[in-house]
């Protein structure tokens, strides 16, 4: 530890770090006050330490002022200076501009020069971003909205770069032919004083018309060249460049994105992508394969703190990541990462679609998708992965595998699973888990655990690829029968039946013995499917429909009291095994007479052979004091229909417990409860029941029990058997 007095910790935090090419020297910006004698200041200061001689120095202007903070400091590949941004006055003379300005360190002599004065060697006011500076230590570069030269005239942020022998500053943020540079994505880079790196989402610098995206340029001897293209996309993007100027590193910390670092050689300017290599890169290695990157993603095995931590990340040909993970499966372990919930979709592939957990009809096998790395002997992929947990054997199995055991080179989530647990459906947006997988789009596939054999299901009859994904939020939102043979899913895709060429939401049926894709709905969306594979419940314009494959025909289900429309809109549709119950919500007010809370969302149930439809979801038993239903779903035997209420009169968060409906009874229990759930995250999601609701599986972000324990900061995946809850994954509590 460097950021440490001879005795003790700093009591204050320590930041950007850097290093000299040789490893010895090593600048750091502290808010410690014990790391030298004498820190007095109450400002966080630069720090030098010498690894050779172990001297800590503080660098501090020569002034008894109190300075502002310094920060951001960056030495040169020799050691010789340091670049770094303050607010002080004190660090030269006639500093009166009151902001941060951008400074020059020479460790040798101490001498200090302000690097941010304009080409008449004025003083600017403008708002400065971070410094870089060359490897011999003779030029800086940094970014600024001030104007630092005559015909800076676009009043937004540039890069400038200032030689600091000559004093002569000028923009490098300009196109090929001199114009400005508009849009700027991310500080500049300075390789050397006559090449410096910039990004901005301006796509005609070079003088080629690009689409939106961020581009990173290199100006080098008056020219301006692109060197890498980053695909449109949201929030920000961040690159390191080598040491020697060779290598490039891209990369971004999206929620869900899973990483996919690219690697740019820029003498070549040939493009290597690493899928699952995640963070924002701070630094690359001379040679390229080593990074360091920032994400706040969970590598580690007790990485748990759900913030930012840095990261060494080793790209070489036998790739190894430096960073500690159990040796062997060990389900003790708490997950390190989210499970059952985890963060938004990929924002350049959104249509992953929702998670969701399932179980088999003996309630042993349950199906779940986890970002965690740590719940089998070897998960390096750093994406969000399917898994089964065999309840009996307490074994945590990865199922979304390539052929040979490889693992996916992008995130899956769990869709269904089959009542004898042979089959399993799951999205994928990997392009690797069958051959020829070249649409570029997350796909819907099924895995037959006995034969480890995987397919792609949003195909068409004649073979053809689904040209376009699922449903943006809920993916293709698969469902499987018994046999497997029949698979439900949605698509937007415009390829899949004839005649159905418009983009939006349709459910399809997929007969893998047949090899023959059905239109069930146009539009529609989140299908669900019998075990026999003959009906399938969907939703279509806010109804609830079934329909019957031999008759090839479809009824309504969300009918309203003496045969009248619905006056409200219905979704989340779950069947029984013989198709003859149907649950679903509804905001209908005509569907039953006792419904007496308005338009709220409530549960219902349809029976099909009476023509009935009941009302679930009642303040009754343990649900007094709820109000309505927001997620549901019927067990196979059309007895229990668990759901998650829809708020609470006494003042209860929504989704704050979860009720299980016994329909033969009346009777409503919970299944876990809104004491169970830890206070401030109190949020249950998608129940899934086996057919005789024995055993029920839903995500929740942590349960406040002592033998859970849990400390809530993840969501989790739990089953639950009676009134008591336990942690899926976790050894002791099953």
């Amino acid at each position: 530890m460097i950021s440490r007095s001879s005795t003790e910790q700093g009591d204050g935090d320590s930041f950007d770090p850097d290093i000299s090419a040789d490893g010895n020297t090593i600048v750091l910006s502290s808010a410690a006050t014990n790391l030298v004698p004498g820190d007095s200041n109450e400002r966080s200061d630069l720090f030098v330490y010498e690894r050779l001689t172990g001297v800590l120095r503080r660098l501090s202007p020569e002034s008894a002022l109190k300075p502002r903070a310094s920060r951001q400091a960056r030495i040169s590949g020799n050691g010789s200076r340091i670049a770094f941004i303050s607010g002080a006055s004190n660090w030269v003379a006639n500093d009166g501009n009151g902001v941060d300005d951008v400074f020059a360190y020479a460790l040798m002599g101490d001498a200090v020069q302000r690097v941010s004065l304009t080409d008449q060697g004025n003083e600017a006011t403008g708002s400065i971003g971070r410094p870089t500076i060359s490897a011999d230590g003779n030029c800086v570069a940094f970014s600024s909205d001030a104007a630092f030269v005559a015909d800076d005239f676009n009043s937004s942020h540039d890069v400038f770069a200032r030689n600091l022998g000559t004093q002569g500053i000028w923009r490098v943020s300009i196109g090929f032919d001199g114009r400005e540079a508009s849009n700027l994505a991310a500080s500049g880079y300075l390789v050397d004083c006559n090449t410096v790196l910039f990004a901005s989402y301006d796509g005609s610098l070079s003088g080629l018309d690009l689409g939106f995206g961020v581009h990173i340029y290199r100006r080098h001897n008056g020219g301006t060249d692109l060197v890498h293209e980053v695909p449109a996309i949201t929030g920000t993007i961040d690159y390191a460049v080598s040491r020697n100027g060779r290598y490039l590193v891209q990369g971004n910390d999206f929620p869900g994105s899973g990483g996919d670092m690219k690697r740019v050689d820029l003498t070549t300017l040939a493009v290597a992508s690493f899928a699952g290599r995640v963070g924002v890169p701070n630094a690359v290695s001379e040679d390229g394969t080593t990074f360091i990157a920032t994400t706040t993603r969970p590598l580690a095995i007790h990485d748990r703190n759900v913030v930012a931590d840095v990261y060494v990340q080793d790209v070489s040909p036998n790739p190894t990541w430096l960073t500690t993970r159990p040796q062997s499966a060990s389900p003790a372990l708490i997950a390190n990462g989210a499970s059952g919930r985890a963060d938004a979709p990929d924002p350049i592939t959104p249509n992953a679609g929702t998670r969701t957990q399932s179980v088999s009809d003996d309630g042993n096998l349950v199906l779940f998708n986890s970002v965690a790395s740590n719940l089998v002997n070897i998960d390096n992929n750093h994406v969000e992965d399917v898994f089964l947990r065999d309840r009996a054997t307490g074994m945590t199995t990865l199922l979304s595998l390539a052929p040979g055991g490889t693992e996916a080179n992008g995130m899956s989530r769990a869709n269904d699973i089959s009542g004898d647990g042979r089959f399993v459906t799951f999205e994928s947006c990997a392009t690797n888990l069958i051959v020829n997988d070249l649409n570029n789009l997350c796909d819907v596939f099924l895995l037959d655990r006995q034969t480890m054999m995987v397919e792609r299901i949003n195909i068409a009859t004649n073979g053809d690829v689904a040209n376009q994904q699922g449903d943006r939020n809920r993916g293709h939102w698969s469902r499987v029968s018994n046999d497997g043979r029949f698979v439900v899913f949605m698509s937007m895709a415009t390829n899949l039946v004839p005649g159905a060429t418009s983009m939006q939401r349709r459910v399809y049926l997929r007969d893998r013995a047949a090899g023959t894709t059905t239109l069930v709905s146009d539009p529609g969306q989140l299908g669900a499917i019998t075990p026999d594979g003959r009906h399938v419940v969907f939703t279509v314009a806010g109804e609830i429909r079934i329909w019957d494959r031999l008759t090839m025909t479809s009824e309504p289900v969300s009918i309203g009291l003496g045969g009248a429309s619905q006056d409200g809109s219905s979704e989340w549709p779950s069947v029984s095994d013989d198709g003859r119950f149907v649950a679903f919500l509804s905001s209908s007010t005509n569907l039953v007479g006792d419904d007496t809370n308005g338009s709220a969302t409530d549960v219902f149930v349809h029976d099909r052979q009476s023509g009935t439809t009941r009302l679930v979801s009642k303040p009754l038993g343990d649900a007094i004091g709820t109000v309505g239903g927001s997620i549901c779903e019927i067990s196979g035997n059309g007895r229990f229909v668990a759901y998650i209420p829809g708020g609470g009169i006494d003042g209860l968060a929504l989704d704050s417990r979860g009720l299980l409906a016994d329909l033969e009874t009346g009777n409503i229990r919970t299944f876990v409860s809104h004491q169970d759930v830890i206070a401030g995250r109190d949020l249950v999601m998608r129940p899934r029941i086996n057919p005789d609701a024995s055993v029920v599986v839903f995500a929740a972000f942590g349960l406040n029990r002592s033998d859970a324990d849990i400390s809530g900061d993840l969501p989790d995946v739990f089953v639950t058997e009676g009134v008591s809850s336990s942690l899926l994954f976790t050894d002791g509590f099953e």
